[in-house]
This record gives structure tokens, C-alpha cells and sequence, in this order.
């Protein structure tokens, strides 16, 4: 018989060549569980403070858990163990090293700290607020959700992260449209807060006028030096600036009228809205939201636009079909921007008023018959609109609902 690696000697004994080692692995002996967990101060807290367990038989392999959440430890002794509050809840949680339970421990919601609070953010330019903790992050970091509303009015992250041992945190906010919201913070362990904020263009760069040569001039508001002149087909007309003066609206008496941006001038200088088509007047919402136009042509129709300043965007488009003039008087109530609109028929001469309540992205309507002539002054008072009318002695008033076009009382 033969062995593999084994040879036959003279006398038929056997030797062994090969030499080979065999490795064992031998596992220490299992750590034994702490033989008590006796303490673990404070008995309450918020997330990132330093608790410390007291007990006997800990040891370095010992791990330590909040409820059923294993949470990073330092052993310090045998008889005591350190660790910190991580993001959870807020609630009670017993705290357990290697399976032995230990006494209760409570993590209390904290609140956080934001500034600028509110905050005014700038369209088209990026700004900051810093969102601060009581305590610094404990290992794993925290984690907070941002919600913004209304959408579209301010661009903000979803989500911010703060790495371990890090309290502060800077985000980026860039504002996107015109009005006011609120951004709500809220992350496990912690008050939800809502922070208020405004979202608005910056302050105006530069003026506009009409330029000798034609076109549009843009100024230093400073000085009152040209800056940037700007090229336009057709004769130029009168040139208003909006009553916060961050826009400027030119018209071109054979080319239409043109929107111009005064806060980032002369980057953006100037977007037609409204072409080859000649107008007879403009005018700015108080509130500088809208630029009101009329329009007619000599064979056409004629009628009312409305834009949304902030891009140029068209809110309101409305045609009538008699080639008459419109004559345009604005009402504001604090709280929507109201247009009335007068035109005559040019054959038997009556004059009607279309009321339009503006609000991007549509604008609602109504119409009045037969009034005495073109309004020359509105006033709104407790939802009713007192209409003055011009080329009439006396001076007739009309008590009106803007909304509906509902007539209270002709004086």
C-alpha cells in the first residue's frame, strides 16, 4: 500500500517527504454582558448631549443601544461608558448595553435657531440664511427637511445636512418671483419651525428717457451719464418708468412697446412685448406688478394688454371689435389691481367700460353699458368702486362692484 508523499526504503519502511503546517483559529472566549447597568445621566435631553452610564463588567466590546437603535459609545472604565443623544424622536427610550437593560432616558424636541428671520430675498441674485443647533451634530450628522411655499416664489434646497460635530449650516436661497411665503424646518428631535420670507427685485441700477436719436437711453442714477443706449425701430415716443422705478416702458409710435429692466441694466436692456401695433397710452400699476396698454389701429380692432413686469409676460389680451379709442383708468384696493377700460361705438356713439381684475396668469371681467363718457378717476372703498366721469357738468358718479359690474347707484 501506498500513501500519497510517502516513499518505500530498502527494508519495505515507510518515510513521509512532504512537510506540511496546519493553522487553528481558537475564538477568544465571549465578552461577558455588564453584570448591572445602574445609571445613565442626565435622565433627559436634546439631541447631541453627552450621556453617561454607569454600571459594572462593561467592556470596550460592549455595545450600546437606545431603544433598538445601536448608537456609537467612548468606554471610558469598567464602570462607565459615554455617549451621544443621535437624532430621533422625541420620546422615552431605555438604554441597553449588550442586551441588559439599563433605566429610561427621555430625548426632548429642541428648537433651532435661524437667521435673518424673516427673510428678503433678492430675484435673480443668490442669498443666505444659517440655520444654527443647540448642540452640535452627535456621530451621523442631523438631517432637516425644508419645505417652501407657495412654490416658485423662492428656490431653496429640500434637505440639510449638518456632519458630525458641526451646529451651523448656510443655505442658499435665490429669489424666483414676487411675493411673500414661508419656509417650514422640521427634522426628528427637534420644534418645527416656519420661517417667513419676501422674495423681491433688487434695487434699480440705472434710469431710462427717450434718447434724441432715437431709442432709449439708459442713465446713471448717480451721476445722470448715458450708460448704454439702446436701438429700436420706429419713432420714439414717451418713455415712463414704474413707480418703484425697476422698470421702464418705451413706446414706439409705429413699432409698439418695449419693457425694460432697470435692475440689471444694462445686462438685460430691453424685451419688445408688444409689436406693430401703435398704442395710445401706458401706464404702471401703483404697485408696479403690471404695465397696462391700450391699443388700436387705424382699420382694426382695438383693445387692452396687460403684462406682468417681472418677465413680460402676457396677462391680459382683450380685443374689441370696433375700431374706437380706449381710455384706461387704473384702481387699486390694497389687495388686487383693477383696469377700467372705456371705448365708443363709433356708430352710435355709446360708451361702454370693461372692468378687469388682474391676477397672473389669467384676468377676470365684466362690462358696463351705456356710461356717460370716458371715467376719468376711480376710487375702491369696502369692495365698491366710485367711478368720476369727464366731459359731464355735473360731474356724474357711478357706484359700482368692480367684480361683477353690479351698479348701486348713477348720481
Amino acid at each position: 500500500m501506498r500513501v500519497a508523499g510517502e516513499t518505500t526504503g530498502a527494508a519495505g519502511a515507510f518515510s513521509n517527504t512532504d512537510q506540511r503546517s496546519v493553522t487553528f483559529t481558537v475564538p477568544p472566549p465571549p465578552v461577558p454582558p455588564p453584570s448591572i447597568v445602574n445609571s445613565a445621566t442626565p435622565t433627559s435631553g436634546v439631541v447631541g448631549t453627552e450621556v453617561t452610564i454607569l454600571g459594572v463588567g462593561f467592556d470596550p466590546a460592549h455595545h450600546v443601544s437606545l431603544g433598538n437603535v445601536s448608537v456609537t459609545s467612548s468606554f471610558i472604565s469598567p464602570t462607565e461608558i459615554h455617549f451621544r443623544i443621535p437624532q430621533r424622536p422625541g420620546g422615552t427610550y431605555a438604554v441597553t448595553v449588550e442586551n441588559v437593560v439599563g433605566p429610561p432616558l427621555s430625548i426632548v424636541n429642541s428648537s433651532l435657531f435661524v437667521s435673518p428671520s424673516p427673510i428678503a430675498a433678492t430675484i435673480g441674485r443668490p442669498s443666505s440664511m444659517t440655520i444654527a443647533l443647540p448642540l452640535s451634530a452627535p456621530p451621523g450628522g442631523v438631517d432637516l427637511a425644508l419645505v417652501t411655499s407657495p412654490i416658485g416664489l423662492i428656490q431653496s434646497p429640500s434637505s440639510a445636512h449638518f456632519p458630525a460635530n458641526s451646529s451651523n449650516k448656510l443655505v442658499t436661497l435665490t429669489g424666483q418671483g414676487r411675493g411673500t411665503g414661508s419656509i417650514s424646518l422640521s427634522g426628528n428631535g427637534y420644534q418645527s419651525q416656519s420661517i417667513q420670507f419676501s422674495s423681491a427685485l433688487g434695487a434699480p441700477r440705472c434710469g431710462a428717457r427717450a434718447s434724441a436719436i432715437g431709442g432709449v437711453d439708459l442713465f446713471d442714477l448717480v451721476t445722470g451719464q448715458n450708460i448704454k443706449h439702446i436701438s429700436a425701430t420706429g419713432t420714439p415716443g414717451r418713455v415712463i418708468s414704474s413707480p418703484d422705478g425697476k422698470r421702464a416702458a418705451a413706446e414706439y409710435v409705429s413699432a409698439g412697446v418695449s419693457l425694460i429692466d432697470l435692475v440689471d441694466c444694462p445686462a438685460s436692456g430691453l424685451k419688445f412685448i408688444q409689436s406693430t401695433i401703435p398704442n395710445q397710452d401706458m401706464v404702471f400699476t401703483p404697485d408696479s406688478t403690471y404695465l397696462i396698454t391700450d391699443w388700436s389701429s387705424t382699420a382694426g380692432p382695438h383693445g387692452v394688454a396687460a403684462y406682468d413686469t417681472l418677465q413680460g409676460d402676457k396677462v391680459l389680451d382683450d380685443a374689441h371689435s370696433t375700431p374706437a379709442a380706449v381710455g384706461i383708468v387704473l384702481a387699486v384696493d390694497g389687495t388686487s389691481n383693477y383696469v377700467f377700460a372705456t371705448s365708443a361705438a363709433p356708430q352710435s356713439g355709446q360708451v361702454f367700460m370693461t372692468v378687469y381684475q388682474l391676477a397672473t396668469p389669467h384676468a377676470s371681467q365684466c362690462s358696463l353699458q351705456q356710461v356717460p363718457s370716458n371715467a376719468f378717476g376711480v376710487t375702491i372703498s369696502a369692495g365698491r368702486a366710485t367711478i368720476g366721469f369727464q366731459n359731464i357738468f355735473p360731474i356724474k358718479t357711478w357706484i359700482v362692484d368692480p367684480g361683477t359690474c353690479q351698479v348701486f347707484s348713477r348720481t
